[in-house]
């Protein structure tokens, strides 16, 4: 006789916070394999999951932001999304600006904040929305420079070296 993980767990609620990789991962999987009776709630800013590793594919080409970004409904049958902004968290209950939300176990998926950046024309590149910021930036610059040659700084410089005929400057600090 095997017992499941799920007939182990005695909780009937799940909330889990933030819609990135991890949390829309295992949104994914609950939905899946979740007991019928279990409620599960996914909160997030958005109303969607954004695959973050192309957002810099936007600066050249908007219309790739569809390629990249798949409504929550898409992939979760059973699981509600709830696009309201979480304000407080006790052992039991989330509190939105809008209501209160009952569980029996939390997830917290939230990420890492990046503070924003302290000087003129400096941009970061996270999401959608700053890549479509950087996209009319760019329209009218001349040149750009590119702080950081780690993945994101590489690829950009890429995106840029191909689509367009922009001078490119790549500043990469040594440790």
């Amino acid at each position: 006789f095997k017992l499941s993980f799920f007939a182990i767990l005695k909780m009937k609620t799940i909330a889990i916070i933030g819609g990135g990789f991890c949390g829309a991962e295992c949104a994914r999987i609950l939905d899946q394999k979740a007991p019928e009776d279990w409620k599960i709630m996914l909160f997030d800013a958005k109303e969607h999951f954004e695959f973050t590793p192309s957002v810099h594919k936007l600066i050249t080409d908007l219309r790739y932001e569809k390629k990249i970004k798949v409504p929550y409904s898409k992939f979760l049958k059973r699981v509600k999304a709830i696009t309201e902004k979480v304000t407080t968290v006790t052992k039991e209950r989330i509190l939105t600006e809008k209501a209160e939300y009952k569980f029996d176990y939390l997830v917290l998926s939230s990420g890492s904040n990046t503070p924003n950046p302290m000087f003129e024309n400096t941009y970061l590149l996270k999401t959608s929305e700053d890549a479509k910021l950087l996209h009319s930036k760019i329209l009218t610059a001349k040149s750009v420079v590119i702080i950081g040659s780690g993945l994101t700084g590489i690829e950009i410089a890429g995106e840029l070296c191909t689509k367009t005929d922009k001078k490119i400057l790549l500043i990469h600090g040594i440790m």
